[in-house]
């Protein structure tokens, strides 16, 4: 018999499958966080007196435009936030001159600063090489770092640019050194490929470690945090993805009136992690006809994962694994044949497909519209799986409900059913709060009450609106053009804004949710007082993720003063902007 009663496997392989299954009906909630942003002039480019003073081949540089340029933004936001002025967060040049007594006379505020950090100390058993290059003006006489604490050993100058070090053995170079960093007010650029082949043995340790017992404070024999299988299959992944990648950029900039952050991937060409060719988007982007119109989050996906996912086949392999060693032997076997089948779906999420979030008072609504290569086959595969899922000792289970069906569809629907107190299982102290777990358990089933899928030719379509006729909408607009509503402009647009290698799109107005994560919030006893949607704006933004044979990308864009609207209501008592 188990000894435990297992969670939903996870991680879970991919999210463009659960855009169609039960946890796609969720998928829209993908927030990102823009913290400190750019100012107007994002264009970065490194003084040669500068570049002169950062070490060859630093693992990490991190580049700031200019501390004026990013002082207008930080301002900007920490009055938001309610920051007064003369407070210490008011001003960044507090922040960066901390612990450097003089910093804020010598400093020049209108050119780039720079930090280096090499690994090469921390591969012969000390510290990272720390240097810090700013612009300066005066005298340096005036600028005391070598106070107690303070990692500088060592300051140099090169023409009107100063580093302070960690390393003795600094000096300015004859030719500068090649920084390959994005435009941006904050840019970062890390040479990933170095970090993790010199980092991977302290890697592969610690991974070790994790899979040990170790005594507790008390002497007791605490459970590893992993198993050695778990910690085998992390390894293993971690080896190949050393192999495959190069470079990781990144990027906090200001374009025209909106803030954009921008991180960026890079893989060796032909690598297992390389993405390779990828479907076609814009007709990802013309299946938002058939979505229910007025969604206020919409995405779009044409992104073929399938080689990359590859790579961490192992993880879920094992997690699957240590799953099924806690079922009888007849359950286990059945867990591992399903959870096999659901692996094997993963090429169905290369296909292109739309999905919109609807918030109304009643809820929030996914609806979602996947082109499948044989939609009869995929339609088969799909309701399969979901139909053998209620068959597994898992929280989730799934009620078939009878339905009558549309004329010339394939119909299927289910009700949701979660066994919260399994769900939150691992959750510390979860079991002895009965009373919250049955809210949390009501919450959940408000989230995803019931699924519909059907299939009209190769289209599979999914909507969790209870109305049936929203769903019926949706198949005659696939049997009919003319039932058909207008393209969504949104995800073209914010794909036109991107690097040329968009293959997916989250557009729409983020305050939906909040709106929708409030209410069911405010519903839980004990729960803190969130605020009311009534006082926040609407905050339109758009993320994009790429995908091309050479590495993977993602940007989020929102209008700055769409954000700090939004700050300033989220913040009690904050002062109006000057």
């Amino acid at each position: 018999m188990p000894t435990g009663r297992p969670t939903w496997p996870h991680p879970r392989p991919v999210t463009p499958l659960l855009l169609f299954a039960v946890a796609l009906l969720a998928a829209a909630g993908v927030i990102t966080a823009a913290t400190a942003a750019p100012a107007a002039d994002t264009r970065l480019a490194v003084p040669e007196d500068a570049a002169r003073l950062v070490p060859p081949g630093a693992a990490l540089v991190v580049a700031l435009s200019s501390l004026a340029a990013a002082e207008i933004e930080w301002q900007a936001l920490a009055e938001a936030f309610g920051s007064a002025p003369g407070s210490r967060d008011h001003s960044l040049l507090s922040a960066f001159g901390d612990g450097l007594p003089g910093f804020a006379d010598v400093v020049a505020d209108d050119r780039p600063l720079l930090v280096a950090v090499g690994l090469t100390g921390l591969v012969m058993g000390g510290s990272p090489d720390l240097t810090f290059v700013f612009p300066f003006r005066g005298d340096l006489a005036r600028l005391q770092y070598g106070g107690p604490g303070s990692p500088f050993v060592n300051l140099q100058q090169s023409g009107s640019y100063a580093a302070l070090s960690s390393s003795p053995l600094l000096r300015p170079l004859d030719r500068p050194t090649a920084l390959p960093l994005p435009d941006g007010l904050l840019a970062a650029t890390v040479d990933l490929g170095l970090a993790l082949k010199l980092g991977l043995p302290l890697l592969e340790t610690g991974m070790d470690q994790l899979a040990t017992p170790r005594p507790d404070s008390t002497g007791a024999l605490q459970a590893a945090l992993l198993t050695v299988a778990d910690a085998e299959a992390v390894k293993v992944s971690l080896r190949t993805v050393a192999r495959c990648v190069t470079r990781l950029d990144l990027a906090m900039r200001r374009v025209d009136d909106r803030w954009e952050t921008m991180d960026r991937l890079h893989i060796v060409l032909g690598s297992e992690l390389s993405p390779g060719p990828q479907p076609s988007f814009d007709q990802a982007a013309r299946l938002t006809a058939l979505l229910p119109p007025g969604a206020d989050l919409v995405q779009v996906a044409a992104m073929d994962l399938t080689r990359p996912f590859a790579v961490f086949e192992p993880i879920y392999l094992s997690d699957m694994k240590r799953t099924a060693a806690l079922l009888d032997p007849a359950d286990a076997r059945a867990y591992e044949a399903w959870y096999a089948d659901y692996l094997g779906l993963v090429p169905l999420t290369a296909r292109p497909v739309a999905a919109g979030l609807h918030v109304t008072e009643a809820g929030a609504f996914v609806h979602a519209v996947l082109a499948a290569r044989d939609g009869k086959a995929a339609f088969a595969r799909v309701t399969g799986l979901l139909d053998r899922l209620s068959a597994l000792p898992v929280p989730v289970q799934l009620e078939p409900l009878a339905d009558d069906g549309f004329p010339g569809a394939d119909v299927r629907a289910y009700r949701v059913k979660l066994d919260a107190p399994a769900l939150l299982a691992p959750v510390p102290g979860a079991a002895a709060a009965v009373p919250q777990v049955a809210q949390v358990s009501g919450l959940f089933s408000r989230l995803v009450p019931e699924i519909r899928l059907a299939r009209v030719g190769d289209t599979l379509l999914a909507s969790a609106d209870p109305d049936r006729r929203t769903l019926g909408a949706m198949i005659a607009a696939c049997r009919d053009e003319a039932g058909r509503g207008p393209v969504d402009p949104r995800p073209a647009a914010a794909a036109a804004a991107g690097d040329g290698h968009v293959q997916e799109v989250i557009a729409g107005d983020l305050t939906s949710l909040w709106r929708w994560f409030s209410g069911l919030a405010g519903n839980l006893e004990g729960s803190a007082a969130l605020p009311g949607a009534n006082a926040l704006g609407p905050l339109p933004c758009h993320l994009t993720m790429s995908a091309w044979d050479g590495g993977l990308a993602g940007t989020f864009s929102v209008r700055r003063d769409d954000l700090l609207s939004l700050a300033r209501a989220l913040t009690v008592g904050a002062p109006a902007p000057r």
